[in-house]
């Protein structure tokens, strides 16, 4: 099953996902996960049927180069 940003559940949808939620990422689900589920969710990261590999492969390095830019050091991803 694939979801949206909008269909993720939510932290209080289960005592389990509240706990691995806290296990993750601590007090701070907001501030670290939140950015990045803004930037996943924008149109460079959605699905694309039919891409040769050659596509898919440049299609990654698209995406990459998006993460990068948005981190002004590798740090910032924790």
């Amino acid at each position: 099953m694939v979801t949206s940003p909008s269909t993720l559940p939510s932290v209080q949808d289960s005592p389990a996902t509240a706990a691995l939620t806290r296990v993750l990422f601590g007090e701070r689900f907001e501030e670290v996960h939140q950015p990045w589920r803004k930037l996943f969710s924008t149109g460079p990261f959605r699905f694309r049927e039919g891409l040769t590999p050659q596509e898919r492969a440049a299609l990654s390095y698209e995406r990459l180069r998006l993460v990068n830019d948005v981190l002004d050091s590798p740090e910032d991803m924790f």
